[in-house]
């Protein structure tokens, strides 16, 4: 066996050094190792999300600001063929259509989600009910031998 000195280094039994000790000096190296690499690669990892995020912030403002200029375009068209008045209407009304349908159509998608979910929610709900009662869920089958 071995002990520890209040220095904290290993004493050597009068039989030799223990196998156990230098296994755990080297998983405890093998420990720090991996931990330093792994705090490396969150690091690194942080970075460049933070960068990816930056330049998806960049691109989300550029994209505004293209918008803005083809709706500007657009009114100024508009505008070589009818009134300033009529051909601002004419292109909110054009903006507020589009908003009307895409609401419309993600209210839809948000309802057929929502059946699905509460759909998954009860197959949960019956399947952890059959557990609970030491059968099995109703769509695995059984074990091996059983019906």
């Amino acid at each position: 066996m071995s002990a520890v000195d209040p220095g904290g280094d290993v004493a050597r039994s009068p039989v030799g050094p223990v196998p156990g000790d230098r296994l755990a000096r080297d998983l405890a190296d093998l420990a720090r190792q991996e931990a330093m690499r792994l705090r490396g690669e969150l690091f690194g990892s942080a970075r460049r999300a933070g960068l990816g995020a930056g330049l998806l912030a960049g691109a989300g403002i550029a994209t505004v600001l293209g918008i803005g200029a083809v709706s500007v375009l657009a009114r100024r068209t508009l505008e070589a063929r009818m009134p300033a008045g009529r051909a601002a209407a004419v292109l909110a009304a054009g903006y507020l259509g589009a908003a009307v349908l895409l609401a419309g159509a993600g209210v839809v998608r948000l309802h057929a989600a929502a059946g699905w979910s509460h759909r998954l929610a009860g197959d949960l709900r019956r399947a952890v009910a059959a557990v609970r009662a030491g059968g099995t869920p109703p769509d695995r089958p059984g074990p091996v031998g059983h019906p």
